[in-house]
């Protein structure tokens, strides 16, 4: 009887995101915390806040997700409205389901990362939420006791990718072309009218 388990990977990537004007607040709010550092070099954001979450069942290195919104803000700062304040949270989320056997044992992990993002400014207002799921089966013969563990890497992606869905979410926005104003419209018909009649 072999003593080797076959594991299987599975990544899932969701998002929500939501313009808002105003938004309910949870009784049981995260703790936050105002991030000082001389790496955030974005004229735009005059503030970036960590919202640390009531737990940490991965127990996630929230030095990672601000190295990931650092980077990010500093990149596109260029397109965020002026005096910005950033507010970055993340909850997490750890499952298992075991179907035994005579001999072995089937268990499922589940782990979750969900990033949120909090953008405000005088001008506008948006939040987003980006998250991604890894399922992890591990077939086992039941006398070897093993427990299946959420490795340091497993969880490096699933911060990058819960941070990335999350993120493009809350730069769709800013990123969106400008609509013509009616006056340029008229101009340019008016050009292209008179090419015409030439």
């Amino acid at each position: 009887m072999s003593n080797r388990s076959k594991k299987t990977h599975i990544l899932m990537i969701g998002l929500i995101g939501l313009s808002l004007s105003g938004c309910l607040v949870p009784q049981n709010e995260p703790t936050k915390a105002k991030v000082v550092t001389q790496e955030l070099q974005c004229p735009n954001v005059t503030d970036l806040v960590l919202g640390k979450p009531q737990t940490n069942e991965l127990n996630l290195d929230a030095r990672e997700i601000l190295t990931l919104a650092i980077h990010n803000i500093n990149a596109t700062c260029e397109i965020l409205p002026p005096q910005s304040t950033i507010e970055v949270g993340y909850e997490d989320s750890l499952g298992s389901d075991v179907k035994e056997a005579t001999f072995t044992a089937q268990e499922t992990k589940t782990a979750k990362v969900t990033i949120l993002f909090h953008l405000t400014s005088p001008t506008r207002e948006q939040q987003s939420s980006g998250s991604a799921t890894l399922q992890i089966t591990d077939k086992k013969f039941l006398e070897l006791g093993k427990v299946i563990t959420i490795s340091k890497e497993d969880k490096q992606i699933l911060i990058k990718k819960a941070f990335e869905a999350s993120w493009e979410e809350l730069m769709k926005p800013f990123k969106e072309p400008k609509p013509e104003s009616k006056t340029t419209q008229e101009a340019q018909e008016t050009q292209q009218n008179g090419e015409a009649k030439e």
